[in-house]
């Protein structure tokens, strides 16, 4: 584990911590998920050693009934000097295997506070071992398994302290050690210069702070010597990190609010930026954020992160924005050029932000996106696996691009499955019925507007899905301008792309998503604009109605191995807009079936 990340997680206990002092019940849902692991009093956690406790379940049992009396108290706020402190101890201690408040030089935690800084009032300390990731250190805090006084939850959740540091660092016995400080007040001592921490680390509070960046937990881009692969693991790291603690993002968007100017976003050192619904948009994003459950991290996947590069790669030096590569590429191609994919795939394309942070809060946020599909991708169930690719744009400057999958496997092995087995498609729990959903993108036209630009919005989407018919359905599908509220009938699967461009501001993020209504309109396949579409597109009737024959026309997105095509069609006509959405179903070989569904408008 690298320095950076040790930093990362640094910032993420602060998170954990502030997350349960101002919403204490949101650690019941880990605790009780603890409670299912004991026998005896050996705590059993999947994927790791036994480890024996000093009172088992009871303790657990005690902090949830402890968490569901507790009020909120106020969040703390970072210190970069106290994390300082807090660091030349971890440092310290971690290579000789010490496990005690005291130094190896004699120090205590007050003479290491003292250093860099005044303290008044209260301080106090916590070292914790063995545990690596935020959540579980913050649990062990509040158990305080075998401590009848439980002073480490005391201080964890103390209305006395304002001011916190913490430090992480390996541990030559325990893998990892964790140390944390707090104080009622704390001050820089005046001949210190002001601890700039690694960029793994940030605070929320300090405008100060603010203004030299957005976050100094990532890589920030900066042009042609950025650290492009350092870029990619950072977006995963922040992606995992809000799907598996939401709550800690609520303090980043506090923050972001008082940036807010009407619907302009006032970051600072960065161009002012337009929002469609300004600080709505945040305030909804942290209401949601603050019930959302914590939800496992995805898997990385080094074969789909190489998809994703050779996307970014590729559009980047051209300027292009879309899913579409410039040999005719989609994402599900260029994801089988390394690994075999099933269930459902997505991509997420962004363009514009600097740091990982950024790209990721907004995903989430979603503005000017009805039904927040950006931010439901991210905290989709169904996907397991991810890559990441990030590389300069000629246009935006950054270009990242974010590929999920329900199933991916090396190239060949689910073949080899398949065969072993008998089954054909299946792969893990993957049935006939369940979703493949590609990839779509939106472009931009813009249109000036009291003396800017303001961008219109369009997409392309490409749904892949498992599902088969022969005849064909007319359904529904509408889109709205001035914020996406794209919508299909129930229970169809459709991707989302959004792009959004404001003035005086290059960033732009996409995404792809499922979404439904009930929306619907019956329109006759003898409608004179759909036969002249038809006959555009090379395609007979008889090819609409499911018929396995008629006229032979190339088709770019007919995959290998494919021995019938059936093509529907379905139109919508809303306020003078024509949606056409075409649909595709091919039957392979191998008796399984995939869906490609193209929407377009005319």
């Amino acid at each position: 584990m690298t320095t950076k990340n040790y930093n990362w997680i640094s910032r993420d206990v602060f998170d954990e911590i502030n997350k349960v002092r101002t919403n204490p019940q949101s650690y019941i849902y880990h605790l009780e998920q603890m409670l299912t692991w004991f026998k005896g009093n050996v705590l059993y956690k999947p994927g790791e050693l036994g480890l024996q406790t000093e009172e088992g379940p009871e303790a657990v049992e005690q902090c949830i009934n402890y968490l569901s009396n507790q009020k909120p108290v106020a969040p703390l706020n970072w210190d970069d000097n106290m994390s300082r402190a807090c660091n030349d101890h971890a440092q310290d201690i971690g290579p000789k295997g010490i496990t005690d408040g005291t130094g190896s030089d004699g120090s205590t935690f007050t003479q290491r506070l003292e250093k860099y800084g005044d303290w008044i009032g209260k301080i106090a300390e916590a070292l914790c071992f063995g545990r690596e990731n935020a959540v579980d250190i913050v649990l062990q805090l509040l158990v305080d398994d075998g401590l009848p006084n439980r002073g480490h939850r005391n201080n964890l959740l103390s209305g006395q302290y304002q001011k916190i540091g913490v430090a992480c660092a390996p541990h030559r016995d325990y893998k990892m050690c964790t140390v944390i400080d707090y104080a009622s007040e704390y001050t820089r001592k005046v001949s210190q210069q002001q601890y700039q921490p690694l960029q793994q680390q940030y605070q929320y509070q300090q405008q100060q702070q603010q203004q030299q960046q957005f976050a100094q937990n990532s890589t920030v881009a900066s042009g042609a010597n950025t650290d492009w692969k350092s870029l990619a693991q950072e977006v995963f790291l922040e992606i995992n990190r809000a799907r598996q603690s939401p709550q800690s993002y609520i303090h980043y968007l506090q923050e972001m609010i008082s940036q807010f100017q009407g619907n302009i976003l006032h970051r600072p050192g960065d161009v002012p930026l337009r929002t469609n619904e300004g600080v709505a948009a945040v305030q909804e994003c942290m209401a949601f954020l603050q019930q959302q459950k914590p939800l496992q991290g995805y898997e990385w996947n080094e074969n789909i992160a190489r998809a994703c590069q050779d996307h970014a790669n590729d559009i980047g030096p051209k300027g292009v924005c879309g899913n579409n590569g410039s040999d005719g590429s989609n994402m599900s191609i260029r994801l089988e050029r390394y690994g075999d994919w099933s269930g459902k795939i997505g991509e997420n394309i962004e363009f514009g932000s600097k740091s990982a942070l950024e790209i990721v809060s907004s995903l989430l946020i979603d503005d000017g996106v009805a039904n927040r599909g950006h931010r439901k991708n991210i905290m989709s169930e169904d996907f397991k696996k991810i890559g990441v690719g990030c590389a300069l744009h000629t246009a935006y400057k950054t270009v990242t691009v974010i590929n999920y999958a329900q199933y991916y496997t090396p190239k060949g092995q689910q073949q080899q499955q398949q065969q072993q087995y008998g089954q054909q498609q299946q792969y893990g729990q993957q049935q006939y019925g369940q979703s493949y959903i590609q990839q779509q993108y939106g472009q931009q036209q813009q249109q000036p507007q009291y003396g800017q630009q303001q961008q219109q919005q369009s997409s392309y989407q490409t749904t892949y899905n498992n599902s088969y018919s022969q005849q064909p359905q007319y359904g529904g599908y509408q889109q709205q301008y001035g914020g996406e509220d794209d919508q299909i009938k129930k229970n169809k699967n459709v991707n989302v792309t959004t792009y959004s461009q404001y003035p005086g501001q290059n960033v732009q993020s996409s995404t792809t998503q499922n979404v439904s209504s009930s929306t619907t309109q019956n329109v006759s396949i003898n409608d004179p604009e759909i036969q002249a579409h038809l006959q555009k597109l090379g395609i007979n009737q008889s090819d609409i109605t499911g018929a396995s024959y008629g006229k032979e026309v190339y088709d770019p997105d007919r995959p290998a191995g494919t021995i019938r095509t059936s093509t529907q069609k379905k139109i919508n006509i809303i306020n003078g807009i024509k949606t056409i959405t075409e649909t595709k179903t091919y039957t392979l070989s191998d008796g399984s079936t995939k869906i490609i569904e193209n929407t377009y408008e005319e």
